[in-house]
């Protein structure tokens, strides 16, 4: 039996859809160290609060099409510091966040 194009590209499509689009490692510590918990998907907008305060992340993978911005208050409130894909892969980055979202740029 041979798959055509279209049908090859369909099942793909369909694999490529249950993968994380974005993913960010976060911890308490200032220095990336102890344990971290991820958070990600393939959903956007998305938003969440993080409690406790947190102290750094790592942004493990994020289009170029997207961003994600971290905030001081909860429920995306307070002061933004945003980030984009150029961090991807690299260092850690000490921020105190109480909430964030990811969004399209």
């Amino acid at each position: 039996m041979r798959f055509s194009t279209l049908t090859a590209s369909f099942i793909t499509l369909l694999a490529g859809s249950a993968v994380a689009d974005w993913k960010f490692e976060i911890w308490q510590s200032t220095d990336c160290s102890g344990g971290g918990n991820y958070i990600s998907s393939s959903s956007v907008p998305y938003k969440g609060n993080l409690s406790p305060r947190q102290g750094s992340f790592k942004i493990i993978t994020l289009p170029s099409s997207q961003h994600i911005s971290f905030y001081t208050g909860s429920n995306q409130s307070g002061d933004i510091s945003r980030y984009g894909s150029d961090l991807v892969g690299g260092p850690c980055v000490r921020n105190a966040p109480l909430s964030y979202g990811v969004y399209n740029n």
